[in-house]
């Protein structure tokens, strides 16, 4: 079973938000610290998975910019039958 996970970095300047499938999981000081907070979880997600950010949006009116990343793996699927 093919599975998909898509995470995003939203940075103004101040902070790095770090989003997992649309929910925020947490808000950092750089996005380097985002970026190593999200290869985390996709390491332990699908062991050996290293994420690559690339620039998604950015608004030239202020410092805001979006970069995703997108996990995918197989994995088995598992069923109980009775």
């Amino acid at each position: 079973m093919r599975n998909t996970h898509t995470f995003v970095i939203e940075s103004d300047g101040a902070k790095h938000d770090l989003l997992l499938d649309g929910q925020t999981i947490g808000s950092f000081s750089t996005f380097e610290a985002a970026e190593v907070a999200a290869n985390d979880i996709a390491s332990r997600t699908a062991p050996g998975a290293s994420l690559k950010f690339r620039l998604d949006f950015k608004w030239t009116l202020s410092d805001l910019e979006m970069r995703a990343a997108t996990l995918e793996w197989e994995s088995e699927e598992t069923t109980t039958r009775r």
